[in-house]
């Protein structure tokens, strides 16, 4: 599958820049990898380390607002 590919072409990559020393501008520039599309794997690779899991959804119980007391104002 090319997304499979994909992901490990950017493994490979991220993995490279890492064991390079460099700064990620330097090292973009001389491997011709653009530096916003090595930042966002990084942070990718980062989040599936770390086992972050699927956002999940609950359900809260709203209760309308008690109704506020009417207030008269008699001008005399």
């Amino acid at each position: 599958m090319v997304l499979t590919t994909l992901r490990q072409e950017w493994a490979q990559r991220v993995a490279a820049f890492q064991a390079s020393g460099q700064s990620a501008p330097d090292w973009c520039a001389q491997h011709q990898v653009n530096l916003r599309q090595l930042h966002y794997w990084k942070r990718k690779f980062a989040a599936d380390a770390a086992g972050s899991s699927p956002t999940q959804w609950m359900s809260l119980p709203i209760t309308p607002p008690a109704p506020e007391p009417s207030m008269s104002v008699r001008i005399v």
